[in-house]
């Protein structure tokens, strides 16, 4: 195991937990519409991983009353459903498998959890719901993760074809790592762009942007606008809420054909012409002469969006269920969504994150135990009551199927369904550990006042300077 990763994770960590997290706000810690839904039908673009068909060498039962101790980084609504999932699960199997779980209030602190009991040699659980791109860090680090291959594929124990390929590809393949599928999708989430239909089009747009230019175009105007409209407060503010967020920040180097690899040598690189020319576009949008980018006072874009301060901010899918209150609250009728993030090839980017459960137990029949609680999780009916939950994605097809009503209600997130299939996920490596701090530093000194538009380049220069340095240890 190296030991000297682990280390310089758990520094990154701990450093993080103070700089890094998104605070997952109710409406009662914020300060203080119906759009037209499409109708396109989700086609998945890549091919469902196919199990092995070696013959199975797992036990024909397990023994009764197992425990299984599982670490997962939810909280608030969420956690409870989960708990009353795991009281369902230890009530009604076969085995009397019980499952004990442990809420580890985000993902920040989970991974903290893990490493430190790694460094210190302590057991871990035998499940755990983490962040793909950390399962592939624990494995990379000589952890071992039950490869879930043969137990999807398995007579007795897996999953019926019929039903397994009908999860989302996107979802399935960001959990694998090389022939291994070391997690099964738990929870998935995307990053989206919350923009006003109504206000665009009273300003002339009638298409959501496509292109940075337009998206340029489109925050301009409602910044213009503000500026010399006749609400006093509103002056200053009208365009897209700057958001240093990685997860936004990397959005947008992806629209500018930049990212997180190079294309030609296969590695984690951060120094690209795309990635400079989209943290050029972006400080040229915040520039005070050009204001369409601002940074209000609050924490959270909610009653900016609500109060027409904001045509745009950057979000994720549980961030609607959020602004639907809040646009209650304020009394908005405007016609509002979520969009992709505009590219310079007109292709929408979406990229998706979240959570699969790796099994970390070397005993075979806890592992069987532990998949079967995975199963369990992740039917079809508790997919929907977590949908129901968060507007999070549902995992399949079939899920999907079952939320119509759910569309109805929440018409922004049945327009979030629509983009899936363009969808990508964040790099699964071992890099993104530190990527993700430096992305969210690089995008926050790109807004301040000391920096140049000269500055860019150097600011990129650096990042990968820090990269390869992690990377080398």
């Amino acid at each position: 195991m190296r030991k000297t990763h682990f280390k310089i994770f758990v520094a990154l960590i701990t450093a993080a937990l103070f700089t890094a997290c998104r605070p997952a706000a109710e409406i009662g810690e914020l300060n203080s519409s119906t759009p037209k839904t499409s109708s396109t039908a989700f086609v998945p673009l890549v091919s469902t991983p196919q199990p092995p068909e070696n013959a199975s060498t797992l036990p024909d039962t397990i023994p009764t009353g197992l425990e299984v101790e599982f670490w997962h980084p939810w909280s608030g609504k969420m956690a409870n459903l989960v708990n009353k999932m795991i009281e369902d699960f230890n009530a009604n199997n076969q085995w009397g498998i019980q499952v004990q779980g442990n809420s580890l209030a985000d993902e920040q602190v989970l991974m903290q959890h893990v490493s430190q009991a790694l460094e210190s040699s302590e057991p871990l659980p035998d499940l755990i719901a983490a962040p793909d791109f950390f399962l592939v860090f624990l494995s990379d680090s000589g952890v071992t993760l039950r490869d879930q291959e043969e137990l999807m594929s398995s007579s007795t124990w897996g999953i019926p074809a019929a039903i397994l390929e009908r999860f989302f590809p996107i979802f399935l393949n960001s959990a694998r790592q090389g022939n291994q599928q070391i997690g099964f999708p738990a929870y998935r989430t995307g990053n989206y762009i919350f923009y006003n239909r109504t206000w665009a089009e009273e300003l002339g747009f009638s298409q959501m942007p496509e292109n940075p230019e337009e998206f340029e175009t489109q925050t301009c105007a409602a910044a213009r606008a503000n500026q010399f409209g006749a609400v006093r407060e509103n002056i200053g503010t009208g365009g897209w809420v700057y958001s240093s967020d990685s997860s936004a920040f990397y959005s947008w180097l992806k629209g500018f054909g930049g990212g997180a690899n190079d294309p030609a040598e296969n590695v984690s690189s951060l120094l690209s012409i795309g990635n400079i020319e989209s943290s050029t576009f972006l400080y040229e949008l915040f520039l005070p002469a050009n204001n369409c980018a601002w940074l209000g006072r609050q924490t959270l874009p909610y009653h900016y969006f609500a109060n027409r301060q904001a045509i745009a901010y950057s979000g994720i899918l549980e961030d609607i269920l959020i602004q639907e209150q809040v646009n209650e609250i304020n009394g908005m009728d405007d016609d509002w969504t979520v969009i992709p993030y505009p590219s310079i090839s007109g292709k929408p980017i979406l990229i998706v994150s979240g959570i699969s459960y790796g099994i970390t137990s070397d005993n075979e029949n806890k592992s069987l135990a532990a998949w079967e609680f995975i199963k369990w999780m992740t039917t079809t009916e508790n997919q929907v009551k977590i949908v129901e939950t968060t507007a999070s994605f549902p995992l399949s097809a079939s899920a999907l199927e079952r939320l119509s009503d759910y569309r109805i209600e929440h018409p922004a997130w049945s327009d979030g369904m629509v983009f899936l299939p363009f969808a990508e996920p964040f790099p699964a490596s071992n890099e993104w550990i530190i990527m993700r701090d430096i992305l969210s530093d690089i995008s926050w000194q790109l807004i301040q006042f000391t920096t140049s538009k000269d500055d860019v380049p150097l600011l990129w220069e650096n990042a990968e300077i820090l990269l390869q340095e992690f990377a080398d240890n």
